[in-house]
């Protein structure tokens, strides 16, 4: 399910750059720890939970809210990049 849903809405994205994490845990963490990647500001979470997202930016990454029926910010926690749609995608990453 997953494969199919990265091919559909992420298709411009390499798949070699895209990396799947289990809900509740902390993706900065994960992606320092386990994978030894460095995070930085070319590296970009997009996620529809902004605790995710605000403990990626506190490690350096930048974070994009990804809009859903289930998540769509209207507690005005996040304050950075949004998207609803994901053909937005391609011009959120660039501003990022």
């Amino acid at each position: 399910m997953q494969s199919r849903w990265i091919k559909k809405y992420l298709f411009n994205i390499p798949i070699a750059n895209i990396i799947i994490c289990r809900i509740g845990e902390n993706k900065a963490d994960i992606i320092k720890s386990k994978l030894n990647i460095m995070i930085d500001e070319t590296t970009v979470l997009i996620d529809d939970y902004t605790k995710n997202l605000t403990e990626w930016e506190s490690a350096g990454g930048v974070g994009i809210k990804r809009s859903t029926k289930v998540a769509d910010n209207s507690t005005g926690k996040w304050k950075g990049l949004a998207i609803k749609n994901l053909n937005q995608l391609e011009k959120a990453v660039a501003l990022a």
